[in-house]
């Protein structure tokens, strides 16, 4: 990660004034209801993108029989502004509704691909996108995983990446993914701008992280009008960065009972510690949100509602110090609501990896609550 020099001193010393008067451990609010309004708002402030609803105008291009599920391809609106694009899985109906699983993506420097760097499909002939695969899931596709287990889910692309990737400029148009030596031209192109295309959404009044929250959040909802899934028993599953936001998502969306988050687990002192990894980081960042609350009061929002915790004792930028804070936080919010068998938490040996022991664990958690 990039050195911050005699920089470092500065942000640390910026930080360490942080009072984070929002956080429910620091006593000032009676009970969670009231303590779980103020934090959601200011949250939301913070995030500066909160348009009005519109209806979803949903849109199947494609459906196509998986064997253990259908396979429906589709967009619809999140906002006035924008357009979503996702696949979504659905196993037969045989007793009654099924439970339904929101995934999200993980970041990782692959921005050709979203959605299916969680579902199988034809791009996994590509040779990128199935080493993405092998190193970050373990050769997982975690939707399929998920839908054969009989949950329908959907899957979807978050903002600069796959569907939604650059376009409209001759550098990128026309290149040819499959490729080797043009899709690693697309990715370095589209590397190199992610900053501009942050900080040009921030001089438009919007932080990329508010984007890509909404989107989700307009994604559950969108899930609990599907027909054939019953919208009580809805869910969220993400790792790596997909599990930061699926930690967001579950803070700010009762609609959602139960989240399983792999990865990105720590507090902003650990994270400051170690220090931010480099440009992709621009897409999460809540500016000014440690003056208010850390990254566990935000997985503390759950409440009343069942939340898993996954890290890695090989994380080099999610050391297992602030993963450790982190959980105890988390699990005194719980406990003090009465409520310490709906959190889970567990640090598994090795580096960042979604494995097939936390694949299994995950299942049972969604088993469990929905």
């Amino acid at each position: 990660m990039p050195s911050l020099g005699h920089h470092r001193h500065l942000i640390k010393a910026l930080a360490a004034k942080a009072a984070r008067p929002l956080s429910f451990l620091s006593g000032n609010y009676p009970d969670q209801e009231l303590w779980r309004g103020y934090a959601r708002k200011k949250i939301f402030e913070l995030l500066h993108y909160a348009p009005p609803r519109v209806n979803f105008a949903e849109e199947v291009v494609e459906e196509v029989d998986a064997g253990p599920y259908v396979l429906r391809k589709l967009w619809f609106s999140s906002s006035q502004y924008t357009r979503v694009s996702a696949y979504l899985l659905m196993p037969p109906l045989t007793q009654g509704k099924l439970p339904g699983i929101l995934c999200l993506h993980d970041h990782g420097g692959l921005f050709a691909w979203g959605k299916e760097k969680l579902v199988p499909t034809e791009a996994d002939r590509c040779p990128a996108l199935a080493e993405h695969k092998e190193t970050h899931y373990s050769g997982l596709s975690v939707a399929h995983e998920l839908a054969l287990a009989g949950f329908a889910v959907l899957a979807i692309d978050n903002f600069y990446f796959g569907d939604r990737r650059l376009s409209g400029t001759p550098d990128v148009d026309g290149l040819d993914l499959s490729d080797p030596e043009q899709h690693q031209q697309f990715e370095a192109t589209v590397a190199a701008r992610e900053p501009a295309a942050a900080l040009n959404l921030l001089q438009a009044g919007v932080t990329p992280m508010g984007l890509t929250i909404w989107d989700a959040i307009r994604s559950v909802e969108f899930l609990t009008t599907v027909e054939g899934i019953d919208d009580r028993r809805i869910g969220c599953f993400g790792a790596a960065s997909g599990g930061l936001l699926a930690v967001y998502l579950s803070g700010l969306c009762d609609l959602i009972r139960v989240t399983c988050a792999g990865g990105w687990v720590t507090t902003f002192a650990n994270l400051i510690e170690s220090g931010l990894p480099g440009n992709d980081w621009c897409e999460f960042v809540v500016p000014g949100l440690y003056n208010f609350l850390d990254l566990p009061d935000v997985a503390c929002l759950t409440v009343p509602r069942a939340l898993s915790l996954m890290a890695y004792e090989g994380d080099g930028v999610f050391p297992g110090s602030g993963a450790a804070d982190a959980f105890a936080r988390v699990h005194k919010v719980f406990e003090m609501a009465d409520r310490g068998d709906d959190i889970r938490s567990q640090t598994y040996p090795g580096s960042p990896r979604f494995t097939r022991t936390m694949l299994g664990d995950s299942l049972r958690w969604f088993q469990r609550w929905l």
